[in-house]
């Protein structure tokens, strides 16, 4: 079954503040690859919304209510589907990019609180800390 039925606004309103998105290409072909092709996925499941509508769920979300925080782990979803890493990794750089001002860029042990309000902050996965990453 689905994990969630809520959409992501109704997830924020409900007050999660933390979101698992983990996008896949939908496209079967190179040529096709592109940001609107990037879909969130759960393991085989697709849930429907792509990411880019996702990050623009939230950033809605942030506009409204200017005091909140929101999380996203972002990992790449591979169980079955095209793996194009690079341009994977770029269609999420442009999209957070096309939203930089909701994006919190920096974030280290003396970032103020007041610095993460109406900002997404993206969970950098543990490999990316401790080895060279690659991931956006």
């Amino acid at each position: 079954g689905k994990c969630q039925s809520l959409t992501i606004s109704e997830l924020l309103n409900s007050g999660v503040r933390a979101l698992d998105l983990r996008p896949r290409y939908t496209a079967s072909r190179e040529s096709d690859i592109a940001l609107n092709n990037l879909e969130i996925y759960h393991g085989y499941r697709a849930t429907g919304v792509l990411f880019k509508d996702a990050i623009a769920e939230i950033v809605a979300f942030l506009k409204e209510n200017t005091t909140e925080t929101v999380v996203i782990n972002l990992l790449k979803e591979s169980s079955g589907g095209t793996d194009y890493s690079s341009t994977w990794r770029t269609a999420i750089r442009t999209c957070l990019q096309n939203n930089s001002q909701y994006v919190l860029t920096q974030l280290t042990a003396s970032t103020a609180l007041t610095s993460c309000r109406g900002k997404i902050i993206r969970m950098v996965p543990k490999a990316c800390i401790t080895t060279s990453c690659t991931e956006p």
